[in-house]
């Protein structure tokens, strides 16, 4: 917990708050609470940092990442560098998509990916639910698979407070029905409701590895085996799905989806 006034100086906890978030995400997300956005009527920011980053525990070779084609939901192309790799990794053939997992190197993470069939991205996306994802990976079997992959790097910002609202928070943020007094213990009764919720990530992933960061600002206001088969042959030049999850426990860190991996 951090005291700041709110009140007499909203400008200087915006930059104190900001400064704390790029602290926490290693300077990849900046300036999240844009001006305005704190004014003399905030009460509480909460703030919600995570920052991820690791190589591959089988690192891609830079010399094998050659410019080719990637499709863009529109029917569009561009050409983007894809990274290029054959090994063993857990593979699952689902209904419209593949899936396939690249470990981390001694973290216990894996980065997930979910490579839709040709125009089978918007059925494969809208119907991925916690309960797919988990059969997905249940469904992994160690695998030779010839993988193409694009780097990509971008960061994304957005207010969730309408997603929020449509999963059924709606009385945080109306003042006439939010009910806060839990956190009023001991203090004068003052209305305190939701104003916002903004969220802002940040993803990279190249032949190295990944590095990857999150922030929500909620504002108040064995032996010899028999000869393998050929590998299967996985070219990632449409739009996909990932996720960074810990392997162990299964929690789900970063959930994404690259349409474009320019942007």
């Amino acid at each position: 917990m951090h005291q700041t006034d709110f009140v007499g100086a909203p400008d200087v906890a915006r930059a104190q708050i900001n400064s704390w978030v790029a602290e926490q995400t290693a300077g990849r997300i900046e300036d999240i609470v844009p001006p305005g956005t704190v004014t003399a009527d905030t009460r509480l920011v909460l703030a919600n940092a995570v920052w991820f980053a690791d190589d591959w525990a089988d690192p891609f070779d830079e010399f094998d990442t050659r410019d080719d084609t990637f499709f863009l939901p529109d029917g569009g192309t561009i050409s983007v560098p894809l990274m290029a790799r054959e090994g063993r990794m857990p593979y699952a053939r689902g209904d419209g998509f593949h899936a396939i997992e690249l470990a981390y190197a001694g973290s216990g993470f894996g980065f997930t990916v979910i490579v839709p069939d040709e125009g089978r991205y918007g059925a494969v996306e809208a119907h991925l639910t916690a309960a797919r994802f988990s059969a997905v990976i249940e469904r992994f079997v160690p695998t030779r698979v010839r993988l193409s992959m694009p780097k990509f790097e971008f960061d994304s910002s957005m207010s969730v407070t309408a997603t929020l609202h449509a999963l059924g928070m709606v009385d945080a943020f109306d003042p006439n029905r939010a009910d806060f007094r839990g956190m009023l213990d001991g203090a004068p009764s003052v209305p305190l409701w939701i104003g916002d919720v903004i969220h802002k990530a940040y993803v990279r992933v190249d032949e190295e590895g990944t590095e990857a960061a999150a922030l929500t600002i909620t504002l108040g206001t064995g032996s010899i085996a028999p000869p393998e088969p050929e590998p299967i042959e996985i070219c990632i030049d449409r739009p996909f799905l990932f996720a960074i999850r810990d392997i162990h426990t299964g929690v789900v860190l970063f959930l994404g989806r690259v349409l474009d991996p320019r942007a």
